[in-house]
């Protein structure tokens, strides 16, 4: 009962979000604002109060995940299938299954499994971790020395433009700086309360800016040091995002007409985008091929049966007019939900990340509880832009299963 409140507040500022910035501002996007009934706000509003029955309590990740997926992905989707179908029917069915997958997602972890069990070894030594990130950096900085810079918001689409290579390997080396080593140096940092440390990892995340203008790796650095500091003191994270991203909302909402730029990155390209590209390829993939998969490359590799020329985001966004170099890279219920089965495929990856979320836990121990904790933030966030199977790998957090399945926890 107590997070209700903040719930409904969060909710209220983004339904406003919608209709008095968003549509007006970027409808040539897709946002869109229909008229709709008491009785659709009144079902919406059930659907966004649902899930708190599944809150993870005891686990630190979980509840993280949970909060950060909640304000930033669950809620901005109900809002947007609010507004953008015609009637109360298409509005009940269309969410309803986002609203089950997410209660699945989170309800799993709470089903207790059998961890996989490995003959520990002694842990490795941390002075390794900061050479592998300083050989990392010097790797991406060799390889971006004439393009890397730090650019202002209104040239990071240029700065990503110069940056462009078709290398794989550099490319997992700054995803992997960005959500893996740094934060985990940064987590380090802080519980071992080491200001080298922390202050190396922070840079070594705000350095990947420099390099494709990810404004991402500017905000999480800080998330993660406010949501460090709001576990010790014993603050509820939930309670404490849903203010945070009120407040945020509200001053930027406050300065809007005098800094677009930076509303436009906070209000459409960080609460905004979720909910649009999932309704985009909601509609999309009822009326085209599924890819049952295949778009994942290891899927391909054996079965060569995607139906398209281009990846999703480039095929999504040409279909609804954009130009043919944007990439709408969704979120992964859309990548790999949607995408592959259609609604249906909600489920199906909720019930995989569920799985994935239960094996994770498995692994928790007092030791290492607020280290997984503070590891869930980056993933969180890749996962709410690219599609889950890339995100595990790409995004790093498998590194610290393979870890801890092998080494004794710290």
């Amino acid at each position: 009962m107590k997070y209700i409140f903040p719930v409904m507040l969060f909710s209220l500022c983004y339904q406003y979000v919608h209709v008095n910035y968003l549509v007006e501002n970027f409808d040539y996007m897709g946002y869109i604002s229909n008229k709709f009934t008491f009785f659709d706000v009144f079902t919406t509003c059930i659907f966004l109060l649902l899930p708190l029955v599944v809150k993870p309590k005891k686990i630190l990740f979980l509840d993280i995940a949970f909060s950060i997926f909640y304000f930033l992905l669950y809620i901005p989707i109900i809002i947007t299938f609010l507004n953008s179908y015609e009637n109360t029917l298409e509005i009940i069915y269309n969410q309803s299954f986002f609203v089950l997958g997410f209660i699945l997602m989170f309800y799993i972890p709470k089903i207790k499994f059998i961890g996989l069990y490995f003959q520990k070894i002694k842990p490795l030594k941390f002075r390794y971790l900061i050479y592998i990130c300083l050989i990392f950096i010097a790797l991406l900085l060799f390889q971006y020395r004439n393009s890397y810079k730090i650019v202002s918001f209104d040239d990071v689409y240029k700065q990503r433009s110069d940056s462009q290579q078709d290398s794989v390997f550099f490319g997992y080396l700054t995803l992997w700086i960005t959500y893996f080593f740094g934060p985990l140096l940064l987590a380090n940092g802080l519980i071992k309360k080491n200001i080298f440390v922390t202050i190396f990892g922070v840079l070594s995340v705000v350095f990947i800016y420099g390099i494709g203008g990810s404004k991402i790796s500017l905000f999480i650095p800080f998330l993660i040091i406010g949501i460090f500091f709001i576990y010790n003191k014993g603050y509820s994270i939930f309670s404490f995002l849903s203010y945070s991203f009120t407040g945020i909302i509200l001053f930027v909402l406050s300065i809007s007409k005098d800094f677009l730029m930076i509303s436009s990155v906070i209000l459409m390209r960080t609460f905004g985008i979720a909910g649009l590209l999932t309704f985009q390829y909601n509609e999309f993939f009822k009326k085209n091929d599924l890819t049952y998969f295949s778009h994942v490359n290891i899927v391909n590799f054996f079965s060569r049966n995607y139906p398209y020329d281009k990846a999703l985001g480039f095929v999504v966004s040409s279909y609804y007019g954009a130009d043919s170099d944007v990439n709408s890279n969704a979120n992964f219920l859309a990548t790999d939900g949607l995408a592959s089965f259609g609604l249906v495929g909600v489920l199906i990856v909720s019930v995989l990340l569920g799985l994935y979320f239960s094996f994770t836990k498995t692994q928790v121990k007092e030791g290492n509880k607020l280290i997984f904790g503070i590891m869930i933030v980056p993933f969180s966030f890749i996962v709410l832009n690219v599609g889950l199977f890339t995100s595990i790998l790409s995004g790093g957090f498998l590194f610290l299963n393979i870890y801890y399945l092998f080494f004794k926890s710290e």
